[in-house]
Formats: structure tokens, C-alpha cells, sequence
């Protein structure tokens, strides 16, 4: 394979397959609980993430809804 084919042909596609959904409704998952109540570090805890990343999942989810939570 050339170097332009391999360039152009991403090693992880982030909007197909069973992974991807998996990771939209953990992430969704996360911030409806953080949106319920829950504190950020307990929802992190709970669904296996940081609780950095969790606040970033609720940071996109207020700037671009459910867009936001695509892997």
C-alpha cells in the first residue's frame, strides 16, 4: 500500500459498527446521570471512565447535544 492510500484511510472509523454505538450510549448513559444528579466522579466511577473525561462528555453535550457524544 502507498503512503496516499494509507493516509487517506483512517485506522479507526468512529461512526460505525456495534463499538461506536456501545461508546454513544455509555457516553449518553454518563451524562444523563450527571445531568440527574449524580456527581460527576460517582458517574465516572460507575460507567469506567475518568472523571475528566466525564466532564468533557457533558461539556460537548452542552455545546452540541447528542452530536457531542459520538465517539
Amino acid at each position: 500500500m502507498d503512503t496516499q492510500s494509507q493516509q487517506q484511510t483512517p485506522a479507526h472509523s468512529n461512526d460505525d459498527g456495534p463499538a461506536a454505538r456501545s461508546e454513544f450510549l455509555r457516553n449518553k448513559a454518563i451524562v444523563n446521570a450527571i445531568l440527574a444528579g449524580m456527581p460527576v466522579a460517582e458517574a465516572a466511577r460507575r460507567h469506567g471512565v475518568t472523571r475528566q473525561w466525564a466532564n468533557e462528555l457533558r461539556r460537548r453535550y452542552g455545546e452540541e447535544g447528542e452530536k457531542g457524544l459520538l465517539p
